[in-house]
């Protein structure tokens, strides 16, 4: 009777930590795909914050300070290749697509500028492999700058109004890409999502 009590006591006792653990084992996926989206928990008095803030805080910082142009001497010969193209003052959709590629088109010299001064006078897909090849932008970031410069150097022609909001995205998505890259490498002690 002892043995039985003893027992059933013990069952009682692992009752709920059993049917807790058997609940996040059956909601294990769903829970991890919560996790993932929390950024603050608090559970018993503790706080927890993701990372994710001290991301956004290092990209926010990153588009800030791309934004600010370094200066350049007025006598320096690299000075017409950093602002290749005149400013466009269209209104439509199309010319401020075709700004937004010319400034990632200045951006990119700007940056390769910054990290190989050598690359004066080369072209813009010369000045962005050498970024790839430093290792500060991905090959696949080449590839899109590639075919945005195509683009906007055909003018823009026979665009529809839904691919030339996809020419201005594109462009834009990829300004902050080297935005981000930048940052990092004006900053080494920045350790961007995804690195080891």
């Amino acid at each position: 009777m002892e043995i039985a009590r003893l027992i059933l006591d013990y069952i009682k006792a692992l009752t709920w930590p059993a049917v807790t653990l058997g609940g996040l084992f059956i909601f294990r996926q769903q829970l991890r795909d919560l996790s993932g989206r929390i950024s603050r928990a608090n559970f018993m008095g503790v706080e927890i914050e993701a990372a994710i803030r001290e991301t956004q805080t290092a990209i926010e910082e990153a588009v800030t300070e791309s934004e600010e142009e370094l200066p350049l001497e007025t006598s320096d010969p690299a000075l017409l290749w950093l602002e290749p193209n005149p400013p466009r003052f269209g209104e439509s959709d199309l010319d401020q697509a075709l700004q937004k590629v010319d400034r990632l088109e200045h951006m990119v010299r700007r940056f390769a500028y910054e990290v190989d001064t050598s690359v004066a006078g080369e072209t813009t897909l010369q000045a962005a492999r050498t970024l790839v090849g430093a290792g500060l932008v991905h090959q696949s970031s080449l590839r899109v700058l590639r075919e945005l410069l195509f683009v906007r150097d055909q003018g823009g022609r026979g665009l529809s109004a839904y691919e030339t909001r996809q020419l201005a995205d594109s462009a834009a998505q990829l300004q902050l890409v080297l935005q981000v890259a930048q940052h990092a490498y004006r900053n080494p002690r920045t350790r961007v999502v995804g690195d080891p």
